[in-house]
């Protein structure tokens, strides 16, 4: 049974080096493949505590960033129910193994023996998702996650703590929408309608709507829809606020609002490929009273 020392590891980050951008977890069973891999997210780093059975493979997966640098590396004994022999690859998102190694080139501050598997300075060929596989000696990892024995050695099982950092986060910038705008009560929205949504998309101090990037709009009942019908060319201050806001339309009929839906999510990103995501009340008719 996995033991939970999340507290443990959390004391432990200072040490390690990892500083409060770390993100610590217990292991999630059952990962012992790529398809079922733990996912992390949220943090440019994470300390993950596992523990190897004799038989055991741990995966976890992650969105890095093209040019990331990333450090993976394994620390023993956190709780002390033992140290593994520990091998360490990451793969692409198509399980092409990209990088191996089965021991590190010296101690770090959370390490007693170079057995401790670390890959220094692995540079993302490309954004995507990654995963990381933990093994024990003699198993090495080969193509897509399998594993190869070289030796009847039997494989050592242990607690380890994977710490990963150099993560790029997504960050997503929150703005003010309205749907239907000069509508004064709550927008009512009918999903069986053939007619468009207008939303409009409010500028701020920090936020210019002449900066969007039109074609990466999506708007609907949780904000991935590709529902946008056009965005008006000329900009205008709706709101009267000092700032000039975008007015677009959005296919009603694509844009997956069911009865009892109670705002409309848009997204898009900028020309500088900063994401943002707006939210606003509106109130869907229910179904009985189509």
């Amino acid at each position: 049974m996995k033991t939970n020392k999340t507290q443990i590891v959390a004391a432990c980050l200072v040490a390690i080096g990892l500083g409060s951008s770390a993100y610590a977890s217990p292991e999630q069973e059952v990962n012992n493949s790529i398809a079922e891999a733990n996912v992390l997210t949220g943090a440019s780093s994470h300390a993950v505590e596992g523990l190897m059975s004799n038989d055991d493979l741990d995966f976890y997966t992650f969105d890095a960033k093209a040019g990331d640098v990333l450090d993976l590396d394994i620390d023993n004994g956190v709780g002390g129910t033992g140290s593994i022999d520990s091998v360490l690859a990451i793969f692409d998102d198509a399980g092409n193994m990209l990088r191996m190694n089965a021991y590190s080139d010296g101690l770090d501050a959370g390490s007693t023996s170079i057995a401790d598997a670390r890959i220094d300075k692995f540079v993302a060929p490309a954004s995507g998702r990654y995963s990381v596989g933990v093994s024990t000696v003699p198993r090495y990892f080969t193509e897509g996650g399998n594993v190869m024995s070289f030796s009847s050695r039997r494989a050592t099982a242990g607690d380890y703590t994977l710490n990963i950092s150099g993560i790029t986060i997504e960050t997503t910038k929150q703005i003010n929408i309205e749907v239907k705008p000069g509508v004064k009560e709550m927008a009512p929205l009918n999903p069986r309608s053939k007619g468009k949504v207008p939303v409009a998309i409010m500028g701020a101090a920090d936020f210019t709507v002449a900066d969007i990037n039109q074609d990466t709009l999506t708007f609907g009942s949780t904000g991935g829809e590709n529902s946008l019908s056009k965005c008006q060319p000329q900009l205008r201050d709706i709101n009267q606020d000092g700032y000039v806001d975008q007015l677009c339309h959005f296919e009603n009929s694509d844009a997956g609002f069911q009865g009892g839906d109670i705002e409309g999510v848009l997204q898009g990103s900028l020309k500088d490929g900063t994401n943002f995501e707006g939210r606003a009340l509106l109130k869907v008719v229910p179904t009985s009273k189509m």
